[in-house]
């Protein structure tokens, strides 16, 4: 008697048959450092998104600010959301996989600390480093320490998605662009680009619709192609664009104040645990204090900072 087809691998199918030849599909993953039976619904990739988004690190997202002066700029949740969106218009106009772009754009900045740029200066001499804590999120620190046990493809997408060392997965590289065009258009700074008549011309006539006309072209330069490109036309626009963002944000004394203050909270706070905790002498007592100040909003690090300094202010 013949076994009939589980929902999941009912999908696995659908994949090897749509899916390009550049694709990772779910039946090839290298797997997960500890082993589990297989989803009878879900596939690998598919498992991968919902561990994610229900993850404590994702859900700090949103308090978090993807720039400073942080009055006047998005949340973090909200532009790794637009990167996903954008991942995943790419990812399927090229007949990848969805899934596993989807999982690397949701996990890419599990490890931002708040306070943006400023947040990453204040903890960096302590050894901290964003992609590399992004892994730590997702491997030591969700599920009381048991980590989410995400799939090979999902876990070197999220060490990839910036830095020198280019993801093994065209995914991967999906998602390396998608991060770039969603922090650029939903920048602060984008307004002021869209008085530039050049990029409104090229692009269109409102900055939501930039990082969709950059997607298409990368579409269209990457066909068939194991590399995702933007082509000769894509990167002029690409610089322009990022030009004319930096020019626009400009210098501000609101966000260098902001960032100021940001940085003397988050290196006093850490000074603090790593003098007066209980395992300061410990040598994992720097990853562990950078691990508990990553996982906070900044509206919980001021009130933190506030009622160890400044007691009754």
């Amino acid at each position: 008697m013949v076994r009939p087809q589980s929902f999941r691998e009912r999908l696995e199918e659908f994949e090897r048959a749509s899916l390009s030849t550049w694709a990772v599909t779910a039946t090839e993953t290298k797997g997960r450092d500890r082993h589990e039976e297989p989803d009878p619904l879900r596939t690998a990739f598919q498992i991968d998104v919902h561990r994610l988004l229900s993850s404590r690190g994702f859900e700090a997202l949103a308090g978090k600010s993807a720039w400073l002066p942080t009055a006047s700029a998005p949340n973090l949740l909200l532009v790794t959301l637009e990167a996903v969106r954008l991942a995943g218009s790419l990812a399927r106009a090229l007949r990848l996989n969805a899934d596993l772009t989807q999982a690397i754009a949701l996990g890419h900045a599990l490890g931002a600390p708040p306070f943006a740029d400023a947040g990453v200066a204040a903890l960096a001499d302590f050894g901290y480093e964003p992609r590399e804590q992004a892994l730590r999120v997702v491997e030591r620190l969700e599920w009381d320490g048991a980590g989410l046990n995400l799939t090979w493809e999902t876990r070197d997408g999220i060490l990839t998605v910036t830095g020198p060392r280019q993801p093994a997965t065209v995914e991967g590289q999906v998602v390396r662009l998608a991060v770039v065009l969603a922090q650029l258009t939903r920048s602060p700074g984008v307004a002021g680009a869209a008085r530039d008549p050049r990029i409104r011309m090229r692009l269109g006539a409102h900055p939501r619709e930039w990082g969709d006309a950059l997607i298409a072209r990368a579409a269209t330069a990457s066909v068939d192609s194991p590399k995702i490109r933007l082509g000769d036309e894509g990167e002029a626009l690409l610089g322009a664009l990022s030009d004319a963002v930096e020019q626009a944000r400009g210098p501000s004394a609101a966000a260098a104040a902001e960032r100021h203050r940001a940085v003397h909270c988050l290196q006093s706070l850490a000074i603090y645990a790593l003098e007066h905790g209980s395992t300061a002498a410990d040598e994992g007592a720097r990853s562990r204090m950078i691990d508990e100040l990553v996982l906070r909003s900044e509206r919980d690090v001021v009130a933190a900072y506030r009622a160890r300094f400044e007691p009754g202010a």
